[in-house]
Order: structure tokens, then sequence, then C-alpha cells
């Protein structure tokens, strides 16, 4: 799971994002092939379903579902101008998966993203917003899969549904 501070932040005072042992596979500024890391990069130890936590009160500014990149991913924009950016998640807390669902079927797309109003998603240090993707083992990707080739079947159906009328 990637999180990302501002750099320009006062404080990373503030919640955990996850239940876990804080272990890091990616540093802050480390140095990439083609550019320096901005955020931090946690391990999630193959701990399936462990929820991601806000790690401040603020609001969600941006969601991105796409196939490349963060994959699923989740803005928070807090009262002192910092932004935690949540990435590589397997799911967003059910009120925003609905959200993005029926943006998705609006778009007709899987890959969207959304700016929606401050006040329809605020957030509470704490709150769950999500759940990390677990790379091992395998059968949680293949689970994974079979739920995103679903997705885009049921778009591809309501998109054949609506051309046909």
């Amino acid at each position: 799971m990637f999180v990302a501070f501002s750099l320009f932040s006062e404080s990373l005072s503030g919640q955990k994002p996850l239940d876990l042992p804080i272990s890091l596979s990616g540093n802050y500024g480390e140095l990439r092939a083609t550019h320096f890391h901005a955020g931090l990069d946690f391990r999630v130890g193959g701990v399936s379903g462990a929820p991601v936590r806000a790690a401040k009160d603020g609001y969600i500014s941006r969601i991105s579902v796409s196939p490349t990149g963060y994959g699923n991913g989740l803005y928070i924009t807090h009262p002192d101008g910092t932004t935690t950016v949540y990435g590589h998640l397997l799911s967003f807390s059910p009120k925003v998966a609905e959200w993005v669902k029926s943006k998705q079927y609006e778009a007709e797309s899987f890959s969207v993203n959304l700016t929606p109003d401050p006040s329809l998603f605020p957030v509470k240090m704490g709150e769950q917003i999500g759940k990390p993707v677990i790379p091992d083992p395998p059968e949680v990707l293949i689970s994974i899969l079979k739920s995103e080739i679903q997705r885009a079947k049921s778009l591809l159906i309501l998109r054949l549904n609506r051309s046909t009328r």
C-alpha cells in the first residue's frame, strides 16, 4: 500500500494508516529510476483485509480507478492544507465504492478520475477508508482479477443494452 504525505507538512502526527506493525518497503525521497519517491510504501505482511485508515481528519478530494498507476487511489485533503494519498487499494469503504460504481456506469468506463464535492465524503482520523491489495498469495490476485473481469462484463452489458434501444 502506498501513502504519500505532503513534503511541506508541518506535522506528520496522526493515525497510522494500518493496524499492523509499521514496516516500510519504500521511503520518502528514495531515488527511483526516473524520480524521487514522494511517499511511504507500507508492507501489509500478507494480511488480507487489513483496514486502511485515514491519517487525519479531512475530506476525500479525489478518487481514481485505473488498471495502472495507483490502481484504486484515494486522496484526502486535510484542514492544515496537506493531502494524504492512499494507492493500490483492493477496495474503498462501502459508501465510496457505491458512489464510484455509479460514476463508472455513468461514464461507461472502468477507469475514472473523480473529484467529489468536499461535503460528500468527510472523514475522521482513524476512519476506515479501504483495504490494501495483497500481492501474495496468488489466489488473492486471481480473486481480484475475477472481480475486475466481472465488473468489466457488467459495464459491457450496460453499454450493449443502451446501444440496442
